[in-house]
């Protein structure tokens, strides 16, 4: 076993726990809500036999906590990738004018514009959404990220240009979504 993956979605605990043996004695660790960045942290491990041994430790203790073993991304992920990649009608890329790239979302038409210069929350709610989004869009410009964090400030000091800060991302991304 060089490599775990778990679920927890009983009771709505919605998580996963990951693990993989990484060379030089380490295991890296992440762990959070399904469909989220989470947290990871590495354990390092003075013998050849410790990340194996901490390995089954904690497979054993997530086994009892009630998480399954994953087969890989779930189904429900794809079906929400596929649906919401379908609101995507065009994505545009430039050079990050920041040290972070950013993704910034646009609606193109009349049900999501009245959205688009609102400050009463409804960005943040939103950001929910987009957040599922995130993933597709690097997909569909050939980027990887690990780190992301929705911001109202992304594009400027005011609220009025909402998006995702990606780390180490070398472009600013412009996606037109459409809900038709």
């Amino acid at each position: 076993m060089t490599q775990v993956e778990l679920t927890n979605t009983t009771e709505n605990h919605n998580k996963y726990w990951k693990a993989e043996i990484l060379p030089g004695r380490r295991v890296r660790c992440t762990w959070g809500r399904i469909g989220s960045v989470g947290g990871e942290k590495e354990f390092r491990f003075d013998d050849d036999l410790g990340p194996r041994r901490f390995l089954k430790q904690k497979y054993t203790e997530k086994l009892r906590k009630g998480y399954v073993e994953s087969a890989g991304p779930s189904r429900k992920a794809d079906a929400v990738a596929t649906v919401l990649g379908g609101l995507i009608k065009k994505v545009k890329t430039q050079p990050a004018e920041k040290a972070d790239g950013r993704i910034f979302f646009f609606y193109t038409d009349d049900v999501m514009a009245d959205f688009q210069n609102r400050y009463d929350g409804t960005h943040d709610r939103l950001s929910q959404v987009f957040d599922q989004l995130v993933p597709v869009v690097l997909d569909r410009i050939g980027k990887t990220a690990r780190t992301w964090r929705w911001s109202r400030y992304a594009g400027c000091s005011c609220p009025c240009s909402p998006g995702f800060i990606v780390k180490n991302l070398s472009v600013d991304v412009y996606v037109d979504l459409a809900s038709k």
